[in-house]
């Protein structure tokens, strides 16, 4: 979508807001080459340890890009997986077979690490995600997406049925119309202490002429 909006419309929003599923690397290294600022949780993929010494107890060296173990030995870079998008850091066997620590490190006969090709990227969005502007993207996203799972769920909006612009505009019209008219009812089911004060009229009425005006012209006014 944002590739097409570029390519289409030369539009490049400054930044972009997502939940999780779309936090891992390669997609947030995408948002960030296109110079959007990518308001999406980072998708933390928790490495399984067994008990061993999680990939934090390693340090990393970025000028010589290597890692350093717990007990001081050096593992350097041996190689990179180009399509799951990960690089790899091991031992030497001799110096594991060696170490005292290795019950704590490893079970193999090395321990090896990996970290992820973006992992500046990675880096970049944890602390966006400190900010105040990024928590406020989480919450207006939030209530978008409660919307739409409402609409797909609920009013059978999986698909649209018409074709063409004009058609997708008529069945978004009709389900902006249905999202509303839910909210008002469960705006007035409220009880009486926790009501809120009833919508102006004059916002109700203009609110249904101009949908009044919409629907006159739209395909759905041919049909009834």
């Amino acid at each position: 979508m944002l590739a097409r909006a570029d390519n289409r419309f030369g539009y490049r929003p400054k930044r972009v807001a997502a939940d999780t599923a779309y936090g891992s690397a390669a997609f947030l290294a995408f948002v960030t080459d296109r110079g959007t600022i990518p308001h999406i949780p980072v998708l933390e993929r928790s490495e399984q340890t067994k008990g061993k010494f999680p990939r934090e107890a390693f340090r990393y060296e970025r000028e010589q890009d290597r890692y350093v173990c717990p007990a001081g030995k050096i593992l350097p870079f041996r190689g990179a997986d180009r399509r799951a998008g990960f690089l790899r850091y091991s031992a030497s066997p001799a110096d594991c077979r060696a170490c005292h620590l290795k019950r704590k490190c490893t079970a193999g006969s090395n321990r090896s690490v990996t970290h992820s090709e973006y992992e500046d990227v990675r880096e970049m969005v944890r602390g966006e995600m400190q900010t105040p502007l990024f928590k406020r993207s989480m919450r207006l996203r939030r209530g978008v997406e409660r919307v739409f799972a409402d609409a797909k769920g609920k009013r059978g909006l999986t698909r649209l049925h018409l074709r063409g612009l004009r058609g997708a505009e008529e069945e978004f019209l009709l389900g902006a119309a249905i999202a509303n008219l839910v909210l008002l009812a469960r705006t007035d089911a409220r009880p009486a202490r926790n009501r809120r004060p009833p919508p102006v009229p004059e916002r109700i009425e203009r609110m249904a002429r101009i949908s009044r005006g919409r629907f006159e012209q739209s395909y759905y006014a041919t049909i009834f």
